[in-house]
């Protein structure tokens, strides 16, 4: 319970739900215009995160599930990683796929048509409250992470620059993902060749030394 206790404390854990919040406010606002034989006729719709994101599947996994899986790595006690690359990381893929959902959708939905009888149709997107706030939402984690566990500071980018400063945190960034990626990597479990003792793979018929046969 004081373990809890402890990760309930943790801040990203409560914008991670906030973001799940705005997913229901309106994303983008099409509307539409059209006149036609002089007749004019007009109509808008909001359409949700959750809405816009149904139309844009692959999107729709990263950003929907990217935060329940952060709070889950997080939470979970029997999930003992550090926390900070996840927490970097996955917020600035969010991020992107935010921006490249709006943007797949604004393209689908922005156009005006003209027909030869003077009469002509305006669809438009208008972004809404609820991908600011998302974006926003995900950028405070991404900058909690950054002072909290990276130590980016105000001297420090006074001292090298920000750009000084961001290519440390790459490159610190670059050599912990390389270090998981050692760890991650295991080897196929293997028994001993009973005639010269070399390492078979479980699974193999045959020393791969001596050609015993080994099973």
């Amino acid at each position: 319970d004081k373990i809890m206790n402890e990760k309930l404390k943790e801040p990203r854990i409560y914008l991670c739900a906030a973001v799940f919040i705005s997913m229901f406010l309106p994303w983008a606002s099409c509307e539409s215009s059209a006149d036609v034989m002089g007749i004019s006729a007009s109509g808008s719709a909001s359409i949700s995160g959750v809405a816009l994101l149904q139309i844009n599947f692959i999107t729709s996994v990263l950003i929907f599930l990217i935060p329940g899986l952060l709070i889950c790595l997080d939470l979970i006690p029997s999930i003992k990683i550090p926390m900070r690359l996840p927490y970097l990381l996955a917020p600035i893929v969010s991020v992107i796929m935010s921006v490249v959902s709006i943007l797949l959708y604004k393209s689908q939905s922005s156009s005006s048509v003209s027909f030869g009888d003077d009469s002509s149709m305006d669809i438009s997107l208008h972004i809404k409250i609820g991908f600011i706030i998302t974006i926003l939402l995900f950028i405070a984690i991404i900058v909690y992470t950054l002072i909290h566990d990276f130590a980016l500071d105000k001297d420090a980018i006074k001292e090298k620059g920000l750009k000084g400063a961001i290519s440390d945190i790459a490159g610190e960034v670059s050599g912990e993902m390389s270090e998981t990626v050692k760890k991650t990597n295991f080897e196929l479990p293997s028994s001993k060749c009973p005639q010269c003792g070399s390492p078979v793979t479980i699974g193999k018929k045959y020393c791969p030394d001596c050609g015993t046969k080994v099973q």
